[in-house]
C-alpha cells in the first residue's frame, strides 16, 4: 500500500472515529449532566480517534470468531438434517429413503424446538445483560450482528444503485459493484461504530459507579480531596478534572492547575 492510499484512508476514517470519541464522552459525561465537550481542547478531539480505533480491532477479533462458531452451528444443522448437504443419489430404492426421512424427522423436531426455546431465552437474557446488567460479552456478539446486518444492508442498497446507473452510463458493472462493496464495508463500520461508541460510554459510567477509583486529589494550597462511596472521580481532561458528589448531586471542577497531585489511597 503506497502513501496516497494510506493518506486518503486517513482522511477518510479519522472523522467517523473523532465522532464516535465524542459520542462515547458524552455519553459518559452525560450520567452526571457535565457538557463535556465545553471542556475539551481541539487537541484532544483530534487525538481521540485511538480509543474507538482499538475498539474497532476487539470487535473485528469478535466477528472472526463468530464466523468460526457460526461455521460449527452450520455443520451442526447440517448432522441434524436441516440443512441439506445435496441432493441424494437415487439409487431406486424408494422405501429406503423414505425410512430414513422418517427417521430424521424426529431429530429435526427436536433441533427446531430446541431453538426456538433457546432463541426465545436467549434474547430476553440478551437484551437484559446489554441494557440493565452491562454484561460485556452480549453487547461484542450484538455488535458483531449489527456490523454484518449494516455493510450486507448497505451494499445491497450500493449495488442496486450502482446497477441502475450503469444501465444509464457507459460506467462498468464489475467496478461499480466493486465499490460498492468497499462503501458498504466503510458505511457498516461506521454505524456499528457509533452505536458501540454509545454503549462503550453506557459501560463506563457503569464501571465508575460500581467500582469507584480510590484516589486522593492533593492540591496546590495544601487541601486534600479524597474519594469516598458517596465521592466519584469522573475522570480527567487536559484542563479539567470531575469529581461527583453522590449525596449532594453535585459535580466538582477542578482546574488541573489547582491540582499538585493525585495519588491511590
Amino acid at each position: 500500500m503506497d502513501i496516497k492510499k494510506i493518506s486518503e484512508l486517513f482522511a477518510i476514517a479519522v472523522p467517523p472515529l473523532i465522532l464516535c470519541s465524542s459520542i462515547r464522552s458524552v455519553t459518559y459525561y452525560h450520567t452526571w449532566n457535565i457538557p463535556i465537550l465545553d471542556y475539551l481542547t481541539p487537541a484532544e478531539l483530534l487525538f481521540s480517534f485511538i480509543s474507538p480505533a482499538l475498539v474497532m480491532m476487539a470487535l473485528a477479533a469478535a466477528y472472526l470468531l463468530f464466523m468460526i462458531a457460526f461455521a460449527g452451528l452450520v455443520l451442526l444443522f447440517a448432522k441434524l438434517g436441516l440443512i441439506r448437504k445435496g441432493k441424494e443419489k437415487s439409487d431406486g430404492n424408494e422405501q429406503k429413503r423414505e425410512n430414513k426421512r422418517h427417521e430424521s424427522k424426529g431429530y429435526q423436531v427436536f433441533a427446531w424446538l430446541s431453538i426456538v426455546i433457546s432463541l426465545g431465552c436467549g434474547i430476553w437474557v440478551f437484551f437484559a445483560g446489554i441494557w440493565y446488567e452491562f454484561k460485556i460479552v452480549p453487547v461484542v456478539i450484538f455488535h458483531v450482528f449489527l456490523w454484518v446486518v449494516a455493510i450486507v444492508t448497505v451494499d445491497k442498497l450500493w449495488k442496486s444503485e450502482s446497477i441502475w446507473k450503469s444501465q444509464s452510463t457507459e460506467a462498468p458493472e464489475n467496478r461499480n459493484k466493486e465499490r460498492a462493496s468497499n462503501e458498504s464495508i466503510l458505511l457498516g463500520t461506521i454505524v456499528m461504530l457509533v452505536s458501540a461508541s454509545f454503549f462503550y460510554g453506557r459501560y463506563q459510567a457503569n464501571q465508575t459507579l460500581t467500582h469507584p477509583s480510590q484516589l486522593e486529589i492533593m492540591l496546590t494550597d495544601s487541601s486534600v480531596i479524597a474519594t469516598s462511596p458517596n465521592v466519584f472521580y469522573l475522570g480527567r481532561t487536559a484542563n479539567y478534572c470531575f469529581l461527583y458528589d453522590n449525596s449532594t448531586h453535585q459535580v466538582s471542577i477542578i482546574p488541573n492547575k489547582e491540582i499538585k497531585i493525585i495519588r491511590s489511597k
